[in-house]
């Protein structure tokens, strides 16, 4: 879109043969450049959704790359075939109206050649480009931006069309640059509006989003003291295993210690009882 803009420049300076040729080559083969990846695109949404009789296929980034290069390599053979053939050049024209003469330099053609077969080419791409953006009006946007290509070649398609009319209706002649240029800079930002402006939209819808379901700095703070609080509580219980084993060990001992002390009480009875028998013995 932007050299399509930039293509628009050649329009200043006089009519010579130089700058009526590189105006041929610059809008039309650019018309093709910007045109061409909205029809791949279409197409590419119709074949992989909106086809009836649905099959699974897979059109890769670089196929559908591929796929505008015929498109632009046929631009190109039909500029280069009217560059030698038929090229535009500096025309003088004089016109005489009652007791006035009018003299024009233009860029024209000898024929009208030219004029007819980019008519019925770049107009075989906006029409087929309409065609299919109309058949995938209907898809949701989660398999694509249809509605967005729907827009940008209906407005391509009318931009153009009013062009042509006024181009042939009314005499413009140098009014003719400055409505063509303001019909591409129009075409190329709404063109581009329609598919930016969506994505910055639900950009900044998904942030107010986020910035809302955030937590306020007094709930950040309850939230870090509560982590707190739990890794002393983990702390506390580490260091209190240790201990309740310990404890448990040493009063194993000491029911050992008791056990034994047992028996020796017992023997130690005896061992008196024998002795008071001998002394009240004979």
């Amino acid at each position: 879109c932007g050299l399509f803009n930039l293509a628009c420049l050649s329009f200043m300076g006089g009519n010579t043969d130089e700058l009526c040729l590189l105006r041929m080559w610059l809008v039309h083969f650019f018309f093709v450049v910007t045109l061409a990846p909205l029809l791949v695109k279409t197409y590419r949404m119709y074949v992989l959704v909106g086809k009836p009789g649905l099959k699974r296929q897979k059109i890769s980034h670089f196929k559908t790359a591929l796929m505008m290069v015929p498109f632009i390599l046929i631009e190109v053979a039909i500029l280069l075939i009217f560059t030698f053939v038929d090229p535009s050049k500096e025309t003088s024209l004089i016109e005489q109206d009652a007791s006035t003469v009018t003299y024009r330099v233009v860029c024209a053609h000898e024929t009208i050649a030219f004029t007819t077969v980019q008519l019925a080419y770049e107009g075989a791409i906006l029409v087929v480009g309409c065609f299919l953006a109309y058949k995938t009006r209907n898809m949701k946007d989660d398999f694509g931006e249809c509605k967005q290509l729907l827009l940008a070649m209906y407005n391509i398609a009318l931009i153009a069309s009013i062009i042509i009319v006024l181009a042939y209706v009314a005499e413009l002649y140098g009014k003719l640059r400055i409505l063509v240029t303001v019909g591409v800079c129009w075409s190329t930002i709404f063109s581009s509006g329609v598919f930016v402006l969506p994505r910055l939209l639900q950009v900044q819808q998904s942030n107010s989003t986020a910035t809302r379901s955030r937590p306020s700095t007094f709930d950040r703070r309850g939230t870090v003291s509560d982590i707190r609080e739990r890794l002393a509580m983990r702390e506390g219980n580490l260091s209190s295993q240790p201990s309740n084993g310990l404890d448990s060990v040493v009063g194993g001992k000491q029911q050992q210690e008791e056990t034994e002390e047992e028996p020796k009480s017992g023997k130690e009875s005896e061992e008196e009882t024998q002795e008071c028998e001998t002394i009240s013995g004979p």
